[in-house]
């Protein structure tokens, strides 16, 4: 095993890891914010919350050499984002739209 493949291999139990280092979407699902009962989700979990998100709210990745990935602080990001009331948080796109659409159908009706 070359030194370049053990030092990747340390580097990737997060004990050493800056918020801004790029880790595997399967490396983000073992970090301690989306651990819950000592377990964490499926890296397919974090799959969805990249490609659908959560209530409006989308986990930030990028495809570098082929790979997804992302950094511990987007994950922290977006668990904060998720965890702040309702208030706080900016809508969908989908509420967005939907509310222009009743505009316009209210401006028609001449309401």
């Amino acid at each position: 095993m070359s030194a370049r493949n053990t030092r990747a291999r340390g580097e990737s139990d997060g004990s050493h890891r800056s918020s801004d280092a790029q880790i595997t979407l399967a490396e983000a699902a073992r970090l301690p914010i989306v651990q819950y009962d000592g377990r964490g989700p499926n890296a397919s979990t974090l799959w969805r919350w990249k490609n659908k998100g959560v209530k409006g709210v989308r986990l930030e990745c990028w495809n570098v050499g082929g790979r997804v990935v992302t950094t511990p602080r987007a994950v922290e990001q977006f668990v904060r984002a998720l965890s702040a009331p309702p208030a706080e948080r900016l809508p969908s796109a989908t509420v967005i739209n939907e509310h222009r659409m009743a505009d316009l159908a209210l401006a028609a009706e001449g309401i």
